[in-house]
């Protein structure tokens, strides 16, 4: 089983890499968090945004080892 963190870049269509993501977990009988959209977590205030992914990561932290897959990780990163 691997160990550690990866943090990998999607440069197919999002149900390939969704499907492959699954594969690769069911394997190594992982379990699969998948967070469909950063919009869910992203709020106007940073503070509340935080608290959000706060409560996503504790709320899968109880399965570790796991896969967390976060589709549009983009969009927390801003540039104002």
């Amino acid at each position: 089983m691997p160990t550690g963190t990866f943090l990998l870049k999607n440069f197919g269509d999002r149900e390939t890499s969704s499907h492959l993501v699954r594969l690769a977990a069911q394997h190594w009988h992982l379990h699969v968090f998948e967070c469909n959209s950063c919009l869910d977590l992203l709020c106007e205030v940073p503070q509340t945004t935080e608290a959000k992914m706060k409560i996503f990561f504790t709320k899968i932290r109880q399965y570790a080892p796991c896969v967390v897959l976060i589709h549009d990780l983009d969009i927390l990163i801003r540039s104002d």
